[in-house]
């Protein structure tokens, strides 16, 4: 799944995965100037890639990619073969190198490669669903997709709540409709979800329409949800509005990525 360099790579590493080795290898791969032409990419160079068959890697580090949680694997490197593979998530993180823990303090998805040891980190995109369209969820999405994250819209109320119960602690979703009725469902589903940030835009009129809508269907701790969104910096515009969404979310959201300080 994915890429590697624009494609450049991924048919001389399918074809080492073809052959179905029994352990880790090393694979120092060329650019040629013909793949580098086709795909866009600089001409030559090299590019070194790690090919290791999933039977290998630490059974453990599946439910936690599957939950999402920050991971760090290391593997010890010798004659281009890949062995020894070990794990670590934020609890225990200060057991790994100094390399290792350097490199995941970053917080973002990262490698490192030298002579005896490879360092993966794998750190999750934030997920943001706006339910609802308009020129705020328009600049919502333009800033957002600045930081990186994953950004999905959807006006449908049926899309945007199953979109919504997907979401991971990780991950945020704003609520924009203006349909009490689709705005209600949205942040129903939000709270049974385990979104780590749940933002409802519009008035304050609009607010307690839309707590009266949840309370009547048994939705009464809405603690969780941030109503009107966004920090109170007497945003005005659309966009300022949605830096102010976003700030917010990020003051909610960057403790659950659990940030750690390398050790010295």
């Amino acid at each position: 799944m994915g890429s590697i360099l624009s494609n450049t790579l991924d048919e001389k590493i399918a074809e080492h995965a073809r052959r179905q080795l029994n352990n880790g290898v090393l694979l120092r791969l060329e650019i040629s100037s013909v793949d580098a032409l086709i795909n866009g990419v600089a001409e030559g160079g090299r590019a070194d890639c790690i090919c290791v068959p999933a039977s290998q890697l630490p059974i453990e580090i599946w439910p936690l990619l599957i939950e999402r949680k920050p991971l760090c694997i290391t593997a010890k490197i010798s004659d281009n073969s890949v062995t020894d593979f070990a794990f670590y998530t934020s609890a225990t993180i200060t057991n790994a190198p100094n390399s290792a823990q350097e490199l995941f303090a970053k917080g973002d998805t990262a490698s490192a490669l030298d002579d005896e040891m490879v360092i993966s980190i794998w750190f999750p995109i934030t997920r943001l669903v706006i339910a609802g369209l308009g020129p705020i969820a328009e600049a919502l999405n333009a800033a957002a997709q600045l930081l990186g994250w994953n950004v999905s819209m959807a006006n449908n109320p049926d899309v945007s709540t199953s979109m919504i119960m997907g979401l991971s602690p990780v991950d945020a979703t704003v609520v924009i409709h203006h349909s009490i009725e689709d705005a209600g469902r949205a942040l129903a589903s939000a709270l049974v979800s385990r979104a780590g940030y749940i933002g409802a835009v519009g008035s304050s009129k609009m607010q307690n329409a839309r707590a009266d809508w949840l309370a009547y269907r048994g939705y009464t701790d809405l603690s969780r949800i941030h109503g009107p969104a966004g920090l109170s910096i007497g945003a005005r515009t659309p966009a300022e509005i949605a830096i102010s969404i976003l700030a917010e979310a990020m003051s909610d959201l960057r403790p659950k990525n659990h940030q750690v300080t390398p050790a010295h």
